[in-house]
Parts: C-alpha cells; sequence; structure tokens
C-alpha cells in the first residue's frame, strides 16, 4: 500500500536489470552448453546452469528473478558498447571474450533509470521507511505521554 500510494518516490536514478551470466575461461569445457542453458528458462535447465556455473565458471549468477544495478553488472561483465541504455533495451544474449574470460549474458528484464522501480527492487526500502516512520510517531506519542503526565501532575516548570 505504502509503495502504490508514493510511487512517484520511487524513481530510479540508475538503470537495474534482471541477468544470468557466467564467466569462464577462454577454454572451459562444454561453451556451447552454457549458449543453451543460458537462454532457457525451464527449471531443469536452470539447474543445470547453476551445476554448471558451480564446476567451471570463474564467476556466475542465475538471478532471472532477481534485479541487480545494471553498474554492478558492469564490474563483472565488460559490456563494450557506447550506449547503455540502447543495450539495455536491444539486447537479450550477449556473449563476448577478451583476453582472460568468455562472459555469456542473457538480459531478462530491465528498468532504465527515471522509470518507476519495481516494488521487488524497493522492498527492503520501503520496510525500513515504515519501520522509521513507527519509531518516529511511538516516540512523539511518549514524548506527549510524558508531557501530559507532567502537567497533570504540576512537575515541571517554564522558564521565560
Amino acid at each position: 500500500a505504502y509503495y502504490e500510494k508514493n510511487q512517484g518516490d520511487f524513481r530510479l536514478k540508475d538503470n537495474i536489470v534482471k541477468v544470468s551470466y557466467v564467466k569462464v575461461v577462454p577454454d572451459a569445457p562444454q561453451q556451447e552448453i552454457i549458449r543453451k542453458l543460458i537462454k532457457s528458462t525451464e527449471a531443469a535447465d536452470v539447474q543445470a546452469l547453476e551445476e554448471y556455473g558451480s564446476q567451471h565458471a570463474v564467476n556466475y549468477f542465475i538471478g532471472g528473478e532477481y534485479w541487480i544495478l545494471f553498474n554492478d553488472l558492469l564490474r563483472e561483465v565488460p559490456i563494450q558498447s557506447n550506449n547503455y541504455d540502447q543495450f539495455i533495451r536491444t539486447t537479450k544474449y550477449y556473449e563476448m571474450k577478451d583476453e582472460n574470460f568468455k562472459y555469456f549474458l542473457v538480459i531478462h528484464d530491465f528498468r532504465t533509470k527515471e522509470n518507476i522501480s519495481p516494488i521487488s527492487f524497493e522492498k527492503e526500502n520501503i520496510k525500513s521507511i515504515i519501520l522509521n516512520q513507527r519509531r518516529h510517531e511511538m516516540i512523539n506519542k511518549l514524548h506527549n505521554d510524558l508531557y501530559k503526565e507532567a502537567v497533570s501532575k504540576g512537575s515541571f516548570e517554564i522558564f521565560k
């Protein structure tokens, strides 16, 4: 309810993506399997890709359900593009190789900056906001209750 009421407060300052990626050494075994599995959404294929990643990958993230900052992805996958907004909008599958590694990437979903952030990305932030509001309400109530009690007992002085 808080999210729905305050959506304007949840504008993205950066691009976010749901991705899966696998980073391997250039001579990693069975790379053709990565190409097949990383594009699939079937549970068995996702599990097989997880197993491949744990055995052969230098690093991997199989996270089609989790939002991450695009800049965090760039720390792991050196995407060659002059326009990242356009890259995010037009690329579903990306594969590249540099002198040390080979990268396989699938973009499952994206949101660009200035758009409304998805509630799943803001969940923890919203919890913090609500808890902070409740804490302030409790402190104010405590303050008012103490003030009313002091007034009723005449146990304070006003200095001018």
